[in-house]
């Protein structure tokens, strides 16, 4: 059973020290991976990280044309507003099953499967180099519409970045021109998440086994270590403290998306 190439997290710190020559670069999307399998017939399926078949979730993939013979592509399923992948409006679609409500959500946030890697297609492709694969996804453009992209891909860049994290996109992926695809987390390929920051005031903590866990009301944010004790005795103190948490994203709810704790506010 084939299994998905994962991502191994790096800081930025780590991202500079790399030799760009050696890498593919891609953006980030923020959305669900999946496999998408197009059969001999025809039939489309689709599976999921933890390799459970959700095709039914989404409707119009089904009418996607990837040629006449079988083809296996890694990808991420994507909800796209202005051409930034909405994790959101995708969130809205992920837990329904009823038929009625799954065809009028494929209407109201429609998806798009960014293909970005391709595992078989005549033959199994995965021993083959990033390169070749790439070259051989790249021929599907033909294919392309509203529901189904290859990603761009380019080679290493800093000006990629800095467009990507202008376009307000997640973060950049970047993947070892020579890997093969094992089916693992590997440090062929490596993921740089954007994070951003601000300042909020915590009244509360409750205990937990490697520290403290603080609350301004809403966000639940886990202090550890040893950088729990000075933010545990400014609450002591005064009731309250601030600290700084670098986020992902803020919803339209005005929640903060995967908030960490970064530093106490003196």
């Amino acid at each position: 059973m084939v299994m998905f190439q994962l991502c191994n997290p790096i800081s930025i710190e780590e991202f500079n020290k790399l030799d760009f020559s050696l890498y593919f670069i891609q953006s980030k999307f923020d959305g669900v991976r999946a496999f998408l399998t197009r059969d001999a017939n025809g039939k489309i399926t689709l599976m999921n990280r933890n390799l459970k078949d959700i095709t039914h979730r989404y409707p119009e993939l089904q009418k996607l044309k990837l040629g006449y013979q079988k083809v296996s592509m890694d990808g991420e399923i994507v909800v796209l507003k202005n051409g930034v992948s909405d994790f959101e409006a995708l969130q809205s679609r992920e837990h329904k099953e009823k038929k009625f409500e799954i065809e009028m959500a494929s209407k109201v946030n429609p998806v798009t499967f960014i293909a970005f890697d391709i595992l078989y297609y005549v033959e199994d492709l995965k021993k083959f180099k990033l390169q070749a694969r790439k070259d051989i996804l790249w021929a599907f453009r033909i294919y392309e519409n509203d529901n189904f992209k290859i990603a761009e891909y380019v080679d290493a860049n800093q000006e990629f970045i800095d467009k990507a994290k202008e376009r307000g996109e997640e973060g950049i992926i970047l993947k070892l021109k020579t890997a093969t695809y094992k089916g693992e987390r590997t440090t062929d390929t490596l993921k740089l998440k954007f994070t951003k920051e601000q300042d909020i005031v915590i009244n509360s903590y409750e205990i937990n086994p490697a520290g403290i866990t603080v609350t301004d009301g809403k966000h639940r944010i886990a202090v550890n270590g040893f950088k729990h004790k000075p933010v545990k005795e400014a609450i002591d103190k005064n009731g309250q403290a601030m600290i700084t948490i670098e986020f992902l994203q803020k919803t339209s709810g005005g929640m903060f998306r995967m908030p960490v704790f970064k530093k106490l506010v003196m």
